[in-house]
């Protein structure tokens, strides 16, 4: 099968689908080609037989998509965020939450890592069609923690790590900050604390606590330095709302390669995947839930370790490249479509109009920041 992959921006997700195509690639399972949305020719509709659109939200990609129909292509608009549903705190034109059911009126089939989002998208597809998409890990990515019987006394520090993007900083201040006098005063001299491309103010506990801060960084080197820091425990609180509960649990993915058992919010994505006390911790909104779980994975290290080596065996099974490759042959049975033979209609319009509408986007967003925070708020963002 030859599909065409996609993008306005280069980003994780993206990075993720590119590795995982070019090993079906490899294997010769799929030819795949990957592209901005800017460069896409004529040629290439015309030559794919899926076109696969990675988080669509402009009106460029409603004109590939329909000219990728005519066709004869199976169309794919993939999601991992609900951006038609983005919170008011997040900017986001009319001109773009408008495109997504326009996309989706044009697909035949919504894929998403999120059941929820499946659940939501797929009535608004031309097919009605809907793939739950998980990541395929490989064996020697994780960091295989082995079971042991006992673990003796060593004197070292228990080290947590949170790992988030910076504006989950919110979410750490909300359930963890209220108890870190309680943390400092029964663990100061015990535990550590790493921040990774997030960095909330702790000032008034850095004389109390060994704190370390590390910036943001892309997604390859990320996975290599939080595996080289033998972080013990992996903090992602997160609140619950329809916006959250459409996210994936990556987190539970990432801190499990790196052999870190997790503690988690009680609610989707993680109670998709997370068996509370079994492969990781599930904890409600309460502040005093968080300390109390953080007291008892801190104190029992034979507790730490049963956990990781349950999630790592999950990842070891379903989260495999052979058990993902499976579910999507079973998909790829009903993607097969009959090419119309037609030739696929110019672009260059579309392309001139998509490069106005960045114009506006540009325009929209220096508004918006503005209204948010004013002209400081705008630096910070140009500084990101």
């Amino acid at each position: 099968m030859r599909v065409l992959y996609t993008y306005e921006k280069e980003m994780p997700t993206v990075t993720m689908i590119r590795a995982s195509a070019m090993k079906r690639q490899e294997k010769g399972t799929e030819e795949v080609r990957f592209k901005h949305v800017l460069e896409v020719t004529r040629g290439d509709i015309e030559w794919c037989d899926m076109l696969n659109c990675i988080r669509p939200d402009d009106p460029y990609t409603v004109q590939l998509a329909r000219r990728a129909r005519k066709c004869g292509c199976y169309v794919v608009a993939y999601y991992d965020d609900d951006l038609y549903r983005l919170p008011s705190s997040l900017p986001h034109p009319i001109w773009r939450k408008n495109s997504i059911p326009k996309v989706l009126a044009q697909s035949d089939a919504v894929h998403s890592t999120s059941p929820y989002i499946c659940e939501k998208y797929r009535k608004m597809t031309l097919g009605k069609d809907a793939m739950i998409c998980d990541s395929a890990v490989e064996s020697e990515e994780i960091k295989q923690i082995g079971a042991i019987q006992a673990i003796p006394e060593t004197g070292e520090k228990v080290k947590l790590v949170y790992a988030a993007n910076p504006g989950h900083a919110a979410f750490f201040n909300r359930f963890i900050l209220p108890i870190m006098p309680q943390l400092c005063s029964s663990y100061g001299e015990r535990i550590s604390l790493t921040f990774m491309g997030v960095r909330p103010d702790l000032s008034d506990y850095e004389q109390q606590m060994e704190i370390h801060y590390i910036p943001g960084m892309p997604l390859d080197e990320y996975r290599q330095k939080i595996r080289e820091g033998n972080y013990e425990i992996g903090l992602s609180p997160l609140t619950s709302d329809e916006f959250t509960k459409c996210k994936y649990f990556n987190k539970f993915i990432e801190y499990t390669m790196a052999g870190i058992v997790g503690i988690y919010s009680n609610t989707e994505p993680y109670t998709y995947v997370v068996k509370n006390g079994e492969n990781g911790f599930l904890v409600g909104d309460d502040p005093q839930e968080w300390l109390e779980c953080l007291r008892c994975v801190i104190d029992d290290a034979m507790l730490r370790n049963r956990c990781i080596c349950a999630a790592q065996q999950l990842l070891l099974t379903e989260f495999s490249p052979q058990r993902q490759e499976e579910k999507l042959e079973q998909h790829q049975q009903k993607w097969k479509k009959e090419k119309t033979g037609e030739r696929c209609a110019g672009l260059a319009l579309p392309r001139l109009s998509y490069r106005l509408i960045r114009v506006l986007d540009k325009l929209y967003l220096l508004q918006f920041y503005l209204r948010q925070g004013g002209i400081s708020a705008v630096l910070a963002k140009v500084r990101q």
